[in-house]
Formats: C-alpha cells, structure tokens, sequence
C-alpha cells in the first residue's frame, strides 16, 4: 500500500464512542441525535487517540512511525473538529489533515469534511450502523480532481480502543485496506 493510499485512508478515520457513559441508539433516532452523541464524546477533551503506523517500514526515512487524532466539540455550530497528527521517531509532530463534521440541516444527515496534504479533500457522509459502529462513505480527490471512493467501519472494542477498517471501491466492490487500532491516551495534546 502506497503512503498516500494510507493517508486518505487515515485522513477519514473516526474514533468511536465509549461504551460506558453513552445512551444506546434508539432504533427512530435522527442524524442530529446521532451527532449530538458523537460529538458529545469526542469533544469531551479526555485524551488522544493513537495508533502505530501500519505501513512503518524500519527501513524507510521520513515515515511517521503512529498517528494521532485529536477533537474539539462546537456544540452551538453543531460542528466537531479533527486534527490528525504524524508522530516521528525523533519527538515531531506534524498535522497534515484537518476535517470536521457537521449537521446539515437541509440534508439531514452527519456531512464529513477533510482537507490537505498539498489540496486533497475528502467528503462524505457519516451514519451509525450499530450502537457500536459508525461508517464514514466517502468520496477523495486528489490535487488534479481525481476521484476516488472509500469508506471506514469504525467498532468499539472497549472504553479505550476500537478500530478502523479503511476500504477502497476498486473495480465494484470495496476492497479492505489498513486497520488501525486505536487506543485513548490520558492527555490532549502530545
């Protein structure tokens, strides 16, 4: 898998709720009660999501050796905030995507937005499937307009870690890529 395959993949991932703390999704539930939820716990400033770098290659300079997801709430905008950070083995942190969510009230749904790396953008649309899963269709264009299609199941392992399954539509169907398990640490920022 290509570095920017991995990115775009990684620029959609979305961490997932706890289990413990949340109201179990009512089978009539809207979209904005779902958003409600969702930002309700992410934006609640508990910790970072981490995960190591599935593609790390030892061999290879300049490759982030995890990831970081970091989230701030706007609940009067009913916007949520992402910051997805590269960690390095030498202490640097460096952000090349930012995203958000948000309700749109004329499309009654969760709209996902994610920008950058030299003027990628990624959007979609964001919908629980389980009281422990949510997935995120999406569509990613690369600085030329190409397009390409993805989606991520997101699922709860436990109050600390879920994990993301990141998949590519190639050739009719959805083809999985990286899985990256992610695990909440107690601080904001790193």
């Amino acid at each position: 898998m290509t570095m920017m395959k991995f990115w775009a993949g990684l620029a959609s991932l979305v961490p997932l709720m706890s289990l413990s703390g949340v109201a179990p999704v009512p089978a009539d539930r809207s979209s904005v009660t779902d958003f409600e939820r969702l930002c309700g716990y992410l934006g609640a400033e508990s910790g970072v999501w981490v995960a190591p770098n599935p593609d790390r290659e030892a061999t290879r300079a300049n490759v982030a050796d995890s990831f970081d997801l970091t989230f701030v709430c706007d609940d009067a905008q009913r916007g949520l905030r992402m910051e997805i950070g590269a960690r390095y083995s030498d202490g640097t942190r460096r952000v090349p995507w930012r995203a958000m969510w948000f309700w749109h009230p004329g499309r009654r749904e969760i709209v996902y937005l994610n920008y950058g790396r030299g003027g990628h953008v990624v959007e979609g649309v964001t919908e629980f499937t389980a009281d422990d899963v949510f997935v995120t269709t999406y569509d990613r264009y690369q600085p030329d307009g190409t397009r390409s299609r993805g989606r991520d199941e997101n699922t709860i392992l436990s109050a600390d870690e879920h994990r993301t399954q990141v998949y590519t539509f190639e050739d009719g169907e959805w083809r999985p890529g990286n899985s990256n398990l992610w695990r909440l640490e107690s601080e904001k920022t790193k």
